[in-house]
């Protein structure tokens, strides 16, 4: 268990429910749901790119450092949406708390 994006919360049996959770999310807050969407999308791009390192490069990072990318990643995409254009960029990165 985890907490990220203000909730506890363990990864799903499988993806399917994920992706099932994310697009039937009931958020009172539109900018918790669009965070939520990003993140899921953020997920799994990052659990590929490491799944390729593990394969093809015989490499791999630890847990902490795929969820600062996964951060970042989502920090990237939503940070000049109209949801959040009130905060900067690097708020984005630094302070999660802040998109709640």
């Amino acid at each position: 268990m985890r907490l990220e994006f203000g909730v506890y919360w363990v990864w799903p049996k499988d993806d399917q429910t994920v992706l099932l959770h994310a697009s039937g999310i009931n958020s009172k807050k539109e900018r918790r749901k669009k965070l939520w969407n990003a993140a899921v999308i953020a997920i799994f791009w990052s659990i590929w790119i490491e799944r390729n390192k593990r394969i093809f490069d015989d490499a791999k990072e630890d847990l902490n450092s795929i969820w600062e990318k996964v951060k970042y990643l989502v920090a990237l995409w939503v940070y000049d949406t109209r949801f959040f254009k009130d905060f900067s960029f690097s708020d984005h990165c630094r302070d999660w708390s802040i998109w709640m």
